[in-house]
């Protein structure tokens, strides 16, 4: 009992840690600030503009239908590839921050029991 108790914590850490990372850094006034102060030619820079890959805004100019992916006049199988590398890119390198934070939600459960 107490190993799904531990498998359920650590999977409500990495949801968590991943909610809040695209909420921190996904947003509209962090991705604009990353354009306008980062270059992207230094590690820093890559790392904080891969960090700001899921951007979202609270109000779009884009229809809905362009919104949704592969529903778009303007879909293609190479821009099905790029986004699907952006995205494995983004899960990579910011998935080490989830697995620190689900390393982290594991030791205390197992301090505590």
């Amino acid at each position: 009992m107490a190993i799904v108790g531990r498998a359920r914590t650590a999977t409500g850490a990495g949801v968590i840690a991943t909610v809040l990372l695209v909420l921190a850094f996904g947003n509209q006034a962090f991705t604009e600030w990353v354009g306008r102060h980062t270059d992207g030619n230094t590690v820093w820079g890559w790392f904080l503009r891969t960090l700001a890959w899921p951007a979202w805004t609270v109000r779009s100019t884009a229809p809905v239908r362009d919104l949704l992916a592969f529903v778009a006049s303007h879909s293609s199988w190479l821009g099905a590839f790029e986004a699907a590398g952006d995205g494995s890119k983004y899960g990579l390198f910011v998935g080490w921050l989830v697995g620190i934070a689900v390393a982290g939600a594991k030791s205390r459960v197992a301090a505590a029991t």
